[in-house]
């Protein structure tokens, strides 16, 4: 026969052992796993600081590699010099490494903000901004389109916001301004994409003649024709006095829109 006081010692006990799961999920979902996360995740993002702090001057050093291996090709290309030319090997080889050791401590910035990010993702909070301003710090947006070639060189080519979309294909301004301005009556001149009801856009050229020439817009267009494939060729041409620039000098192409 139980006495009163072991019963209620029973029922005390499974009332605890009741309460215990309900304890982890308050602290699951409650406002103290939200605090811990957030703590948590403000870590992490600090952590992130340091490694793109590392990450950076890595960068540093890969990129003084990268210009005394250019030095180093130039030197030994066309020269019979064996040791020339083993200079230039280790020069490429130390830069990979030190590209190699950028890399990496990017990666690690970028893994550390993903894992910050899954901490704050259902709950929000102060450190989600700090998570954004972090990545932002870690990935500056230029706004330039670039190409890489074959040896890895970086080529800017031309601004992502003036690019024009022809029937789907990729044109870029620079690319058919350079041969417009090769025409020997071309002074300068500027190309911008504008509306089309059929390709979406289509690519029209702001000319300013040379002076003590003439020439029209199906001679301008004829002579794309022959250097540019037809997708890329201005189907519109206007004469103009001169083209808006800025203070710089650069051609303000948004004013051409």
């Amino acid at each position: 026969m139980k006495t009163p006081l072991r019963t209620n010692l029973s029922r005390l006990g499974w009332t605890v052992w009741a309460l215990i799961p309900v304890g982890l999920l308050a602290f699951h979902f409650g406002p103290g796993q939200a605090a811990y996360r957030e703590d948590k995740a403000a870590k992490l993002v600090a952590r992130a600081d340091g490694f793109q702090r590392e990450a950076l001057a890595l960068q540093q050093v890969a990129y003084d590699a990268h210009l005394a291996a250019i030095d180093a090709r130039i030197a030994a290309f066309g020269k019979d010099d064996a040791a020339l030319r083993q200079a230039a090997l280790d020069a490429n080889a130390r830069e990979e490494e030190a590209y190699a050791l950028a890399g990496a401590a990017w990666r690690q910035t970028a893994d550390a903000l993903a894992e910050a990010q899954t901490c704050v993702d259902e709950i929000g909070g102060r450190v989600r901004e700090e998570i954004r301003l972090a990545k932002a710090r870690a990935h500056v947006r230029t706004g330039d389109v670039a190409v890489v070639d074959d040896s890895g060189y970086l080529f800017i080519v031309d601004r992502a916001k003036d690019l024009i979309i022809v029937s789907g294909f990729n044109v870029y301004p620079a690319e058919v301004e350079e041969v417009v301005g090769q025409h020997p009556a071309v002074e300068a001149c500027a190309v911008v994409g504008v509306p089309h009801p059929y390709t979406g856009e289509a690519v029209k050229a702001y000319v300013v003649v040379r002076d003590g020439f003439s020439v029209e817009e199906d001679d301008v267009i004829a002579f794309c024709a022959e250097r540019l494939a037809r997708y890329k060729c201005p189907n519109k041409v206007w004469f103009v006095e001169e083209l808006p620039r800025g203070l710089g000098g650069k051609i303000l192409r948004r004013i051409l829109r």
